[in-house]
């Protein structure tokens, strides 16, 4: 049985702008993390990040 992947979509001043994958939604622990990864490699501020269970997570 294939297990079902959940998408999140990281935004930095309202332009989606790097996404990851994953087995489970990401808690917002996990969410800052690879915000603060994405930023070193230069994507900018995240601010939001929805994933493909509609959550939205505002992390400024």
């Amino acid at each position: 049985m294939a297990r079902k992947i959940i998408v999140h979509t990281f935004y930095a001043g309202g332009k989606a702008v790097c996404f990851s994958e994953w087995y489970e939604p990401l808690d917002e622990y996990h969410l800052r993390k690879k915000a603060a990864e994405f930023k070193e490699r230069g994507y900018g501020e995240i601010d939001t990040v929805t994933d493909t269970t509609g959550r939205l997570v505002k992390l400024a």
